[in-house]
């Protein structure tokens, strides 16, 4: 480790931030332009829906029940004390992170709000790009070829 290595990843937001903030300017807009991108068949939208809220909460519960058995963290902030590389984190590098891109998804669903759709690819480059990429880096510096590992086995989103 370099002698500038920081113990934390440097993301440029929290994440569950960067959800809210889109989630808030997505309400903004839909509330001012109501623009709709589904058929008018409230059932089947609002089972979609729901379904697209109860799978990423699960999956976070799982994730983080899983890195509490790692004894590691969930906060950006603090230093990671392990590779995860069992429960939701074995198919995907970044399980919560899908879950928040899922959750929206449930909400712009009931919403049935285009506007949430098109902010869907913001949230994701923004995430991506600037959380999720700097973690890898962080990572890689913390835990060399253990994370590389595992970056070869398993997809960073699905």
């Amino acid at each position: 480790m370099g002698q500038d290595f920081k113990d934390k990843a440097v993301v440029i937001a929290p994440p569950p931030l960067i959800f809210a903030v889109l989630l808030i300017l997505g309400l903004l807009i839909h509330r001012a332009f109501p623009v709709r991108f589904l058929p008018d068949m409230y059932a089947v939208r609002r089972a979609v829906g729901i379904f697209l809220l109860v799978v990423p909460t699960v999956l976070s519960v799982l994730s983080l029940i899983t890195l509490w058995k790692r004894n590691t963290t969930v906060g950006f902030n603090k230093p990671t004390a392990a590779v995860v590389n069992d429960g939701p984190f074995r198919f995907t590098r970044n399980p919560l992170y899908v879950s928040l891109l899922l959750f929206y998804c449930g909400i712009a669903v009931l919403l049935n709000s285009l506007w949430f759709i098109l902010l869907l690819p913001v949230m994701f480059v923004v995430i991506d790009r600037g959380v999720v990429r700097r973690e890898e880096k962080y990572l890689e510096q913390k835990f060399g070829e253990e994370y590389m590992r595992y970056k070869k086995s398993v997809r960073r989103w699905i």
